[in-house]
């Protein structure tokens, strides 16, 4: 998405030896430089398509090519126009107690062309005009609203909000009520618990997310075996999964708060040489369509070995659509061609995905395209 009349630009890496050429079209037109309209290469050799500033005649389908004596390889996007989103329709109460309320809801019909950001949640006693605040930095689609009187009727509405800006307020919903005094309180998971706590604490939202560059040098010099202690520098929260030799949970970086995925698998004369084997299959892998392995923990002593590897929504590809109120056949041509590019990797690596299903194909975010 870009935004009238501020910079933009798409960008393209290609690798081959010799060195590939890349070219820009748009709507199968070579790209010309202009005076608003540059084609620029960074340090690591990217190619950068920059507009200074884009407009709206900028919309339409690009293309971008990279050619060496080898042969060819052709990447394509679609460039849209960004705006603000429409407002989520009411939330639900999903769970109640005598002065909590917690509401659920889904994406916006419509995002505006950019990923939803955050939301604000909003209420008031049904009697009365004046709405109140009672988050803005929520990054999840719940929220657990406190403080309530007991035996009262509450009405809570919503607004999304994505770079370009914030939503019209939503539909309030029909009067709520709390229970009566000394209700069981609202239990929240661990995980739910946690976001929670991060949405209580006033931590600001990143409006732009930077994204990391990946570490391509990982396919040369692989990631080895550690033999310290992996819970010296993660803290594990919550079970994703459980399979027959291994769990798989979701863990916290103490020092930098990032969430991860650790899979933890036993490591006995029986099954060493499967760990190993799974092991040796992802340590030099780098895609932007494949999770990446972080780090391997073969502790000293120890009959457990773990992989800790990237965190994803944890969504897979059909729980997502069938969370939206609706998508198009370009959205599923995007899902498509992003499955397809990661096992194009694969096998440009000698692997082959012998268990290719939704379950294995899992959303990088739950508010815009991007599986792995």
């Amino acid at each position: 998405p870009i935004e009238e009349d501020k910079p933009a630009q798409l960008v393209c890496y290609a690798v081959g030896d010799p060195r590939p050429i890349v070219q820009w079209f748009k709507n199968d037109m070579v790209i010309t430089e202009s005076h608003r309209v540059k084609i620029l290469e960074d340090d690591l050799g990217r190619s950068i398509l920059r507009f200074g500033p884009a407009h709206a005649i900028d919309m339409g389908i690009y293309k971008v090519t990279a050619r060496n004596k080898s042969g060819q390889t052709i990447a394509r996007c679609r460039v849209v126009l960004a705006e603000t989103p429409h407002a989520p329709d009411s939330p639900d109460a999903s769970e109640i107690s005598g002065n909590e309320i917690l509401l659920r809801w889904k994406l916006p019909k419509i995002d505006g062309n950019s990923p939803i950001i955050c939301y604000n949640v909003q209420y008031k006693e049904s009697d009365d005009v004046d709405w109140i605040d009672a988050a803005s930095n929520i990054d999840h689609e719940f929220y657990l609203v406190r403080n309530l009187k007991p035996n009262t009727n509450y009405q809570f509405r919503l607004a999304s909000r994505n770079k370009i800006g914030w939503s019209e307020k939503g539909i309030p919903t029909k009067s709520i009520k709390t229970l009566e005094e000394g209700a069981p309180k609202v239990q929240l998971s661990r995980t739910m618990r946690h976001l929670q706590d991060i949405v209580e604490s006033g931590q600001e939202v990143v409006l732009e997310e930077s994204k990391s560059h990946l570490d391509y040098r990982v396919e040369k010099s692989p990631i080895h075996w550690s033999h310290e202690q992996p819970t010296d520098k993660y803290n594990y929260i919550s079970e994703i999964s459980r399979g027959r030799f291994s769990v798989v949970v979701k863990g916290i970086n103490k020092s930098s708060d990032e969430v991860i995925v650790a899979k933890l698998l036993e490591y006995r004369p029986d099954t060493e040489m499967q760990v190993d084997a799974e092991f040796e299959a992802i340590r030099s892998l780098r895609h932007e369509r494949i999770a990446c392995l972080i780090e391997a923990y073969k502790p000293a002593n120890n009959t457990v070995a773990v992989l800790i590897q990237e965190k994803l929504q944890g969504v897979d590809v059909l729980t997502y659509l069938s969370s939206r109120h609706e998508y198009t056949e370009q959205t599923v041509a995007n899902i498509v061609t992003q499955i397809l590019d990661g096992l194009q990797y694969l096998h440009w690596r000698g692997y082959c995905h012998l268990d290719l299903q939704p379950d294995n194909v899992v959303m990088a975010s739950v508010r815009s395209v991007e599986v792995k």
